[in-house]
């Protein structure tokens, strides 16, 4: 509930708890996001994986805001 998704983000194979907002261009791929964050425009969180490529999730913490255009790798937590 409260979640805030732009039409042109893209959400895959994700966790996204309450009140998250997330902005135009945004990416987050293989990533748990925690409640009442801001994703801000063109950030990107986490990515893709080759078959048999250990996957590893990218998290973001309760109430953080994600600056524009930021990029958080696979597996970092922030």
């Amino acid at each position: 509930y409260g979640v805030e998704i732009a039409k042109d983000a893209v959400v895959e194979d994700s966790v996204i708890m309450p009140n998250v907002h997330i902005e135009s261009g945004v990416i987050i791929r293989h990533a748990i996001i925690g409640e009442d964050c801001r994703i801000c425009r063109g950030a990107v969180i986490g990515g893709s994986f080759a078959p048999g490529e250990e996957k590893k999730i990218s998290v973001v913490g309760k109430a953080k805001t994600i600056a524009e255009n930021t990029a958080i790798k696979p597996g970092e937590i922030y």
